[in-house]
């Protein structure tokens, strides 16, 4: 995904186990995508969202609750509607 979308991939981690998150995080951003990972405080296995965030490649950390909203925003963007 990262490299065919390039700096249009957005990536969203959420709750599991071992680090995949944060090798895909890391091609996202080397593309210039966007990779948005779900805030551990809100999850039952936290360890793949860690992972992804000690990376330092994750732009946004948020709830459940936000991730869509903030997707929406992302997307309206990149197509122009805004």
């Amino acid at each position: 995904m990262a490299s065919v979308l390039g700096k249009r991939a957005i990536s969203v981690i959420l709750s599991g186990l071992d680090c995949d998150g944060s090798l895909g995080a890391t091609q996202i951003k080397l593309h210039g995508g966007i990779t948005i990972a779900q805030l551990p405080a809100t999850m039952q296995h936290p360890s793949m969202p860690e992972s992804a965030i000690e990376t330092g490649q994750t732009r946004f950390i948020l709830t459940p609750q936000d991730i869509a909203g903030e997707i929406t925003k992302l997307t309206s963007v990149k197509v122009g509607l805004n």
